[in-house]
């Protein structure tokens, strides 16, 4: 442990770029749903809002990741689709429409979508510019990680459940949600909304294969930064206008539900344990009528 420490401050001091964050969350993921052999009838898909927010049980499998976006999500769901396969639960937040992983700092995580679900990037030309130094050391990590969780028989009884909640509590930070709220403001009126085309690629192959998709809009606790973005109606207009064509599809739109509190999350924008359970009750509610399948 000191000698890994030590070796992130050389690289730090260094400039090194840090190529691992969010490496093992997905390398379980991913092998994780190689393992599962398709043998689910429910699929969940997004970014961490989702992967910490829902919870999943047998038959289902949560291949949320954090920064996954919408074409990632697109790509997971072909490698996924199978006969047995019935509904998909895909994360829509806020972000959702700009965000483009080849075009964010954690690029890298394309490199792992490759060497895990040979998943190409959006942009082939742009990832081999950035992965040509970084590909092969991550995959020499990514093989080194996947080789000691078999050994621990990891994924047995993997669902794709998140599996270490922090202990914190949200606490506002008034400076910091108006940052965000501008930040957010600015990269929803200037970035191209291109990843809404993988949004109706999944709602188009899903109603060709008579499947459900639950597009579920995720809460957020901290209300000044609600209350500086753009009007709700703005942010979502465009997936609502979208979803209208597809009987297959239902929004559960949590953004901005009573049923959550603060002591439902462990920063301003993820559930912890308490929250998910809440927020799986009520998408599970949506799906199965109340009961368990």
């Amino acid at each position: 442990m000191h000698i890994k420490i030590l070796q992130d401050l050389i690289d730090k001091i260094r400039g090194k770029k840090n190529y691992f964050m969010f490496l093992e969350e997905y390398a379980i993921k991913l092998w994780g749903l190689k393992k599962k052999q398709n043998n689910f009838h429910t699929l969940i898909l997004g970014s961490s809002h989702i992967a910490t927010g829902y919870i999943p049980e047998e038959g289902e499998y949560n291949c949320a990741t954090s920064s996954q976006d919408l074409y990632s999500s697109y790509k997971i769901y072909e490698v996924s689709n199978n006969k047995g396969l019935k509904n998909i639960i895909l994360s829509f937040s806020d972000f959702a429409p700009w965000n483009c992983l080849i075009d964010s700092p954690v690029s890298y995580i394309t490199c792992y979508l490759k060497i895990l679900l040979n998943i190409n990037s959006i942009n082939r030309k742009k990832l081999a510019q950035k992965a040509t130094k970084s590909y092969g050391v991550i995959k020499k990590r990514i093989d080194k990680f996947i080789v000691g969780c078999e050994k621990k028989h990891t994924f047995g009884n993997y669902k794709g459940e998140w599996l270490d909640y922090p202990k914190t509590l949200y606490e506002e930070d008034m400076q910091d949600s108006i940052y965000r709220a501008e930040r957010f403001n600015y990269n929803f009126m200037t970035r191209m909304h291109t990843q809404m085309v993988f949004l109706q690629n999944i709602l188009d192959k899903t109603k060709k294969y008579n499947q459900n998709v639950y597009i579920v809009i995720t809460p957020i606790i901290d209300e000044q930064y609600k209350k500086n973005i753009l009007p709700h109606s703005q942010i979502f207009k465009n997936l609502y206008n979208i979803c209208e064509n597809y009987s297959n599809v239902k929004i559960l739109n949590y953004f901005n539900a009573l049923e959550f509190d603060v002591q439902d999350f462990y920063d301003w924008q993820h559930l912890n344990y308490s929250g998910a359970l809440k927020l799986t009750k009520l998408v599970k509610d949506e799906i199965y009528g109340g009961n368990n399948v």
